[in-house]
């Protein structure tokens, strides 16, 4: 799932397997933690506006899951985490 635009929804985002890709100008601001279940969380920086806190001060816990950011062309790119959490599996960040 790739989405494009801010989501205000409140609660928690759980990533069970798959995809969710933030691209351009996406975040998920409304949220209240970010679970990711060996699936990926992807911060598409690639566009000319990247955003350097995609999911506001929610924490996120990689428990088998992934962390991935595509820098853009110059390869420069600033990410804030409110909290990482490592919990269980084998977690990758790149």
């Amino acid at each position: 799932l790739t989405l494009y635009t801010n989501s205000t929804y409140t609660g928690t985002t759980t990533i069970r397997g798959g995809t969710l890709e933030l691209r351009d100008q996406a975040a998920l601001s409304g949220t209240s933690a970010v679970q990711v279940n060996f699936g990926t969380l992807l911060f598409n920086e690639t566009q000319a506006a990247g955003l350097n806190n995609r999911i506001g001060s929610a924490p996120l816990t990689l428990r088998g899951g992934a962390l991935s950011i595509s820098p853009r062309s110059e390869g420069v790119v600033t990410t804030t985490l409110a909290g990482l959490n490592l919990d269980s599996g084998r977690n990758n960040i790149n």
